[in-house]
């Protein structure tokens, strides 16, 4: 008995022989006692519970899992335990370190670390890399109105990642529009932006994407303003309206036939006289039934004063069409117009609905001014000092936009040619240059406002020296 552990001896009073062994007791002894069995050590066996608990309740220490087979305490060496290598063993490692069975990739059960792509821009060259993020943060968001600005910040930039043609497009407008803003710039910037345009119309002529072609040629429109070159513009925006008029593309319809529509009027605004209106392809525009934003109050709007502007460039150049039929038919969906936007339901204190408001009712003003078949400008003078007083407002709470389609300075310079009164043509001319932007496509300001101040001028024997005052 004196070799025998304590542990060993049985406190029940019942024969040992008798003992039976307890499933359930971690301390469960032999199944019989037999003091001539040479004493031994044993280790008490785990349940099955003890099993399932342990199974599923891993010994891991920063993911270690050779502590839990070798009973090795990890000491959290990288890329193996130090214990088990120096020891012989065998380390199972780090749990992210384990091999990846590829099928539980492909079948995406397999969670693994997010790793970061590398940008394809680092690549670039750093002449390339500053002109994509001016382009990205100073020209697309003063490019974008509430209409299109996921077009300028979004979609541009997104193609300009896939698309080379796209990416040499918009290097050459970002280095042409920093150099018309004055700004002390390199030497060599206009011919990085002419290198850049070369190489894009080159790779335009392996391109068989209608959708892709036409947004291009949105951005060969902006290249060709910006170097003034207004006619080589007026032939890229006759080619992509021809383009856009039989194209049947759900999303070139959706993004890029609104931002067409509303380049169309500027050319034959303030573009060479010689331009022929008619020839022109005229997008087809469904009327609506009912406004539900202020989008479709806007389209429905580009659509009416497009057809205006065309009669306009077609009266000045003394093309004979049936010019009743067409008025009439203008007048009419002026009417449709303004009955539909009266039941539109929008926040009506909203600056944004405010400003896009006085920008439409502008064009409605002078939409019905241009419809006068008497053409006495004299007798709508109210109507010139509403179109005023709209600029006038907006002046108060917006700052310069540079923009390629249509804005305040053209409507203004539209009111100075039509109006008669000095009283509205002096602040007009204030406007134009406080609304204005150094870069308006076709309707460059300074071009304007030099026009503007020489018919005030000759009309009314004044001299402006200073537009401000």
């Amino acid at each position: 008995m004196s070799d025998l552990n304590k542990d060993d001896i049985p406190t029940s009073a019942e024969p040992a022989e008798n003992l039976k062994r307890n499933p359930h007791s971690l301390k469960a002894g032999p199944k019989s006692f037999n003091a001539s069995r040479t004493p031994h050590h044993w280790r008490p066996r785990l349940t099955n519970l003890r099993r399932a608990y342990a199974k599923n309740h891993q010994i891991t220490t920063c993911d270690k899992r050779t502590a839990r087979i070798r009973r090795v305490k990890c000491d959290e060496k990288k890329p193996a335990c130090h214990r088990c290598t120096s020891t012989g063993r065998k380390c199972d490692g780090y749990a992210l370190m384990q091999k990846i069975n590829p099928r539980d990739v492909a079948h995406g059960r397999m969670l693994l670390p997010p790793v970061s792509a590398i940008n394809s821009q680092a690549l670039l060259p750093v002449e390339e890399r500053r002109a994509l993020r001016y382009f990205r943060s100073v020209i697309s968001p003063r490019l974008s109105s509430a209409r299109d600005g996921y077009f300028w910040t979004h979609l541009v930039m997104q193609l300009s990642e896939s698309e080379a043609v796209v990416k040499h497009t918009i290097l050459s407008i970002s280095s042409l529009f920093e150099s018309s803003e004055g700004k002390n710039v390199a030497p060599y910037t206009e011919r990085f932006a002419l290198q850049h345009y070369t190489s894009a119309i080159q790779r335009l002529k392996t391109i068989h994407s209608e959708p892709l072609v036409l947004l291009v040629c949105i951005l060969f429109i902006c290249v060709e303003y910006l170097l003034a070159n207004n006619k080589i513009a007026l032939q890229h925006c006759q080619h992509g309206l021809a383009i856009m008029e039989k194209c049947s593309n759900p999303w070139a319809r959706r993004y890029l036939m609104p931002v067409f529509r509303r380049m169309t009027a500027v050319p034959m605004l303030f573009g060479p006289e010689d331009i022929e209106s008619e020839s022109m392809p005229a997008l087809t525009y469904m009327i609506p039934t009912k406004f539900y934003c202020m989008e479709d109050a806007q389209y429905m709007m580009d659509d009416i004063f497009n057809r205006v502007v065309r009669l306009c460039h077609m009266r000045h150049r003394g093309v004979v069409f049936d010019m009743t039929e067409e008025y009439n038919t203008v007048g009419t969906h002026l009417q449709t117009w303004q009955t539909l936007f009266e039941k539109l339901e929008v926040d009506t204190t909203s600056l944004l609905y405010q400003a896009q408001e006085r920008s439409l009712f502008m064009r409605l003003k002078l939409s019905y001014l241009e419809l006068c078949a008497d053409f006495r400008y004299a007798e709508h003078m109210g109507t010139f000092r509403q179109v005023l007083q709209l600029a006038s407002w907006q002046s108060q709470r917006s700052t310069k936009q540079s923009s390629f389609e249509l804005a305040y300075t053209p409507m203004l310079f539209f009111t100075i040619i039509k109006c008669p009164d000095l009283s509205i043509r002096l602040p007009a001319l204030r406007l134009m240059k406080q609304l204005g932007s150094p870069t308006e496509g076709i309707c460059e300001n300074l071009q304007m406002l030099t026009t503007s101040r020489e018919i005030i001028q000759k009309e009314h024997g004044v001299e402006i020296v200073d537009i401000e005052s």
